[in-house]
């Protein structure tokens, strides 16, 4: 019997309108140091394993506020309720795979009224700050807080097909790995710029087109 498909959605601007991560950072980071990690991240100095590192100790605020915060600042893709649904309507298994926080993610599937399975960074509370753990990791390379090309090897080795859609730095090493992949923004530039073979979106509701029709 053929394994069901399986359907990876990154989070932050793929699953959400907006990066939500970095919205989060900005808003409880006490001090501007965060923005030093940021640069080093972004040029590539080092990844978010060791960020999440760097960044747990400097977040303020209380699980609480941080609720409040992501609920009324951010949005799920116009077409994310809609595409979960069909896809698990035809058996197809649906998975959150971020390179972002548990806490919002859960929290914004929450107000939707959608469970699924999450794999990313795990926030949690303690004294004096917060604090970040990556579970997800690939401890043979250790650059990002969740390894999401190993997960689309797992997926590919147990004989499923692994749909991917992502917009991200985060989501370079999983896409080309994926029997199919929809890509936007900085995922769609590098893809392109290294010949490899993706569909464009916009939104969650052309990929549901793409996948499933009208």
């Amino acid at each position: 019997m053929r394994e069901a498909p399986v359907l990876l959605l990154d989070f932050d601007g793929t699953s959400a309108t907006s990066n939500v991560g970095m919205s989060f950072i900005e808003r409880f980071s006490e001090g501007d140091a965060w923005k030093e990690i940021d640069d080093d991240y972004g040029k590539g100095r080092f990844g978010s394993r060791r960020a999440y590192e760097l960044l747990g100790p400097m977040l303020g605020g209380t699980p609480l506020e941080w609720r409040e915060y992501i609920r009324s600042h951010h949005y799920l893709d116009p077409g994310f309720t809609a595409l979960v649904t069909e896809a698990v309507k035809r058996g197809w298994r649906v998975e959150i795979l971020s390179d972002g926080l548990d806490f919002y993610i859960e929290e914004m599937l929450g107000e939707a009224g959608v469970k699924l399975p999450v794999r990313a960074g795990i926030l949690g509370a303690k004294e004096g700050g917060a604090e970040i753990s990556t579970p997800h990791m690939n401890p043979e390379c250790g650059y990002c807080g969740t390894c999401k090309s190993s997960r689309v090897e797992e997926l590919a080795a147990e004989g499923r097909e692994v749909v991917f859609v992502g917009d991200g730095l985060s989501d370079r090493c999983a896409a080309p790995r994926a029997r199919r992949t929809f890509a936007k923004d900085l995922l769609a530039a590098h893809l392109r710029e290294q010949n490899l073979p993706f569909e464009e979106y916009e939104t969650l509701f052309d990929v549901k087109r793409a996948l499933f029709g009208e």
